[in-house]
């Protein structure tokens, strides 16, 4: 499946333009861009493991991609001073629909990550923690143990990877204020639709 590859070209140019970002350490800001990095290597890995045929794992990690992503974006654009600071010291945050709600209401952004949400939220902990949904994708319809596993899935995987990294990458761009950035970012946008979600 092309798509695994053309989403590995699309990884190493976010690679290439968040290390060239440099975000002042006031705020939160170190530890948003830590969340930020840490999204982009699960969307790293989520490659990684679509193309060596690890999808069980790649379940696992869809959850934490979303996660990671929305709550770094949470506090970037929604929490107070004191709810930054109990989800930061507490580890207390909002659900995370609801992250995702308060997010695309405050950017005004398309709902993508309500319908990637509502896609998996069914089996989103199931997934995560290894339960019966996971174990079916694991057989298939001859007995066989194997990914049991549609393209339309894994194409699911590969495009979220896509949007999530590209999300990560522009809201280290927008902490870092770094005006340089901005037009490798639009041009890895086109190409990454091109790439990714023509076809």
């Amino acid at each position: 499946m092309e798509m695994i590859f053309d989403l590995r070209k699309h990884l190493d140019i976010v690679w290439r333009i968040s290390e060239q970002v440099s975000v002042e350490t006031i705020g939160n800001n170190e530890v948003i861009s830590a969340m930020l990095f840490a999204t982009i290597n699960h969307c790293d890995a989520i490659q990684v493991l679509i193309q060596q045929r690890n999808i069980a794992s790649t379940y696992a990690l869809v959850r934490p991609t979303i996660e990671c992503v929305m709550r770094s974006a949470w506090l970037i654009h929604c929490a107070s001073e004191l709810e930054a600071s109990r989800a930061l010291t507490k580890d207390n945050w909002p659900p995370i629909w609801k992250c995702i709600e308060l997010v695309e209401e405050k950017t005004e952004q398309t709902k993508v990550f309500s319908v990637m949400w509502n896609n998996i939220k069914d089996h989103a902990h199931d997934f995560t923690h290894g339960g019966i949904q996971l174990a079916r994708r694991q057989i298939a319809p001859n007995g066989i143990i194997t990914p049991n596993v549609s393209d339309d899935e894994i194409k699911l995987f590969l495009r979220l990877s896509a949007v999530v990294s590209i999300f990560a990458l522009g809201e280290l761009i927008e902490l870092s204020n770094d005006a340089r950035a901005e037009p490798l970012y639009e041009k890895l946008v086109n190409q990454t639709h091109q790439a990714l979600f023509e076809i």
